[in-house]
């Protein structure tokens, strides 16, 4: 997994996006 780091969006956030969009996990919750 590759964390854009020109974006400034939180790393738990943008993992969250991620497990979203496959729905093949529950949401990760920090």
């Amino acid at each position: 997994m590759v964390v854009e780091k020109r974006n400034p969006i939180p790393v738990k956030e943008a993992i969250q996006r991620i497990v979203n969009q496959q729905s093949s996990m529950p949401a990760i919750t920090v």
